[in-house]
């Protein structure tokens, strides 16, 4: 999520898919879908200062047969805010 906001930083004209794909290409060692994960890309505005938000949801789906069943699939989080040069 942390290379999404830097690449929007850097490329201040980047559409979200652009953004969005930043951060696919920077998932590393976990399978990814059409669904999974979950990424959002927003610009809000705070007493002047624009800032881009990236906000990912990923479930992680166990495998492993003797972990309890509320285990079995966990809903990771992560977000990056960074403000956005005038």
């Amino acid at each position: 999520v942390e290379a999404g906001t830097r690449f929007g930083l850097v490329n201040d004209e980047a559409t979200d898919e652009e953004i969005i794909q930043a951060v696919l290409d920077n998932v590393n060692g976990i399978p990814t879908s059409d669904t999974n994960p979950t990424i959002t890309v927003s610009r809000v505005t705070l007493n002047d200062v624009e800032f881009l938000e990236v906000n990912s949801e990923y479930i992680f789906s166990s495998w492993l047969p003797f972990l309890p069943e509320g285990w079995q699939n966990l809903d990771l989080d992560s977000s990056s805010r960074l403000p956005m040069p005038n």
